[in-house]
């Protein structure tokens, strides 16, 4: 096949598998493709009575010759010249498919919704977003990424590996994970959040460098304290309980049981539970902490609004249900009181926004678009 009747074969069924009309001109090139290789057309009518592709290649990087040559040479050794003939065409066939099928498959990634939206029946919405749902990505040295879905997984993991294994926890959006360390300590895993750390520590201490929010529940071992690192800082404790919030370069760790021990830059402060530690600026504050139910909330399955601003709010329904916020302007510093549970869909959050705060929330695809309320 000539490489313009190629090109054009593959646009033409591009067209028709959006469903678009062919124009005459493009009826009459398409009649004149299909007589002139029927065994092409017998294969593409195959590929739409099945409505299966399964064969993403890229039009535009594979060598159609240089396939063909592979493919007849493979034949050559197993067949007569006469069934050669007959097969090299098939195979010229089935490689015109493969370049359409690239082009199909390529228009239906970009027009497939996730499965994870759906459609809204209750609250106006043009759709709905689910929640997201226990999963991780651990990655072992240079061995590939294994998908968890639940701590059983891990648990089997930790007894088999090596004391000097590095392991890497990443907890993708829409994610959340829970993991018991080798050494007995729980770590809950917020969404986009990333641990690092050896398997099994190391003699002396117990380390681990997170990116991301965790919340530490850990176990009591005063020969090897436990370390957590993020950005500059190190937070120490024994056995006790906190969280840690570190999207940014400004971390905040908050106490809720135990004693622990927090450095930056030269700087060391201990607090006992009750209270929190701020990184602002390179310097290190500390503070009573107001509303505790914000530490745990989120590792407790509820979206915890109290004295946070719509800002604040939005960051958390961004990297739990994965969609992107889109507003006109900048939103008011105001902050709100209240709480939903995170198994809501997204449309019930918003009908939850639209009664608390100033604004309107609307649903359409994956974009979530903010409004001034009138």
């Amino acid at each position: 096949m000539i490489e313009s009747d190629k090109i054009l074969l593959a646009e033409l069924v591009a067209l028709k598998a959006k469903g678009s009309l062919l124009s005459p001109q493009q009826l009459e090139d398409w009649n004149r493709l299909v007589n002139r290789y029927p065994e092409a057309e017998s294969l593409i009518t195959s590929l739409f009575e099945k409505g299966e592709i399964q064969t993403p290649f890229d039009i535009r990087h594979i060598d159609t010759d240089h396939e063909l040559n592979k493919f007849t040479a493979k034949l050559n050794r197993n067949r007569s010249n006469v069934r050669n003939i007959v097969f090299a065409r098939y195979a010229a066939a089935a490689i015109v498919v493969f370049l359409l099928a690239g082009a199909l498959w390529t228009w239906n990634q970009k027009n497939r919704k996730p499965d994870y939206i759906v459609a809204d029946t209750k609250f106006g919405q043009k759709n709905d977003v689910l929640p997201g749902v226990p999963y991780a990505e651990l990655a072992i040295g240079n061995q590939n990424r294994i998908e968890l879905k639940n701590d059983a997984k891990y648990t089997e993991l930790i007894s088999a590996a090596k004391d000097n294994e590095t392991h890497i926890l990443s907890v993708p959006k829409r994610s959340t994970y829970t993991i018991t360390l080798s050494d007995g300590t729980k770590v809950w895993v917020n969404p986009d959040s990333k641990l690092s750390y050896l398997a099994h520590f190391s003699k002396n201490e117990r380390r681990i460098k997170l990116e991301g929010e965790a919340f530490f529940e850990v176990a009591k071992d005063p020969s090897r304290p436990f370390i957590v690192e993020t950005h500059g800082m190190d937070i120490q404790a024994v056995g006790t309980a906190f969280n840690v919030k570190s999207y940014d370069a400004e971390p905040k760790v908050q106490l809720t049981e135990g004693k622990i021990k927090v450095r930056k830059n030269g700087q060391e402060i201990e607090i006992s539970a009750g209270n929190e530690v701020l990184s602002k600026h390179g310097q290190l504050e500390t503070s009573k902490l107001d509303n505790p139910e914000e530490a745990t909330a989120w590792k407790d399955g509820f979206f915890s609004f109290d004295g946070k601003s719509v800002a604040q709010i939005l960051d958390e329904l961004t990297r739990w249900y994965g969609i992107d916020v889109v507003y006109n302007g900048t939103l008011s510093q105001k902050r709100y009181e209240g709480g939903i549970n995170k198994n809501s869909t997204l449309a019930q959050v918003c009908s939850a926004l639209n009664d608390l705060t100033d604004y309107s929330f609307k649903i359409e695809g994956n974009k979530l678009l903010i409004e001034n309320k009138k």
